[in-house]
């Protein structure tokens, strides 16, 4: 049996999974990932990190919903990457399981993009102050 070139240990919120890694035997390559299409920012951003990783995906499918990701992971094509949002709707479903990621470059910011303040219509005007009023916005 191979000797592990190295081990890693993935802190998950189902508990830690230890991994033997044998980098002589194998690239770093996640295989069977399920992502979204060509030209998606989500997409993008995430083939941005695993390069930034130094890994490749190797996309068993591509589709054009968080929900196609789900569905293609509960009937076992693979794994994939989708918000916190898109995961709840599915936990509990067959053969699902969420695994929490906590790099950093798993955390999201969103940003509202508006106009003027002044040249602001009364709704557009309503959610920038509501949004403001709970929360930690400031202009950039």
């Amino acid at each position: 049996m191979p000797i592990p070139t190295a081990v890693a240990t993935l802190h998950t919120n189902y508990g830690d999974i230890v991994v033997n890694l044998f980098g002589d035997h194998a690239p770093r390559t996640v295989q069977n990932f399920i992502g979204l299409s060509d030209g998606s920012p989500m997409q993008e951003y995430l083939d941005e990190q695993a390069v930034l990783s130094g890994l490749t995906l190797d996309f068993r499918a591509r589709v054009r919903t968080f929900d196609g990701i789900c569905c293609m992971a509960e009937y076992g094509a693979g794994v994939g990457i989708v918000p916190l949002t898109a995961a709840k709707r599915y936990k509990g479903a067959l053969g699902i399981r969420t695994v929490s990621l906590t790099d950093r470059w798993a955390k999201r910011q969103l940003v509202l993009c508006v106009r003027a303040a002044d040249q602001l219509q009364r709704s557009e005007k309503a959610l920038l102050d509501h949004l403001t009023a709970h929360g930690e916005a400031r202009e950039g």
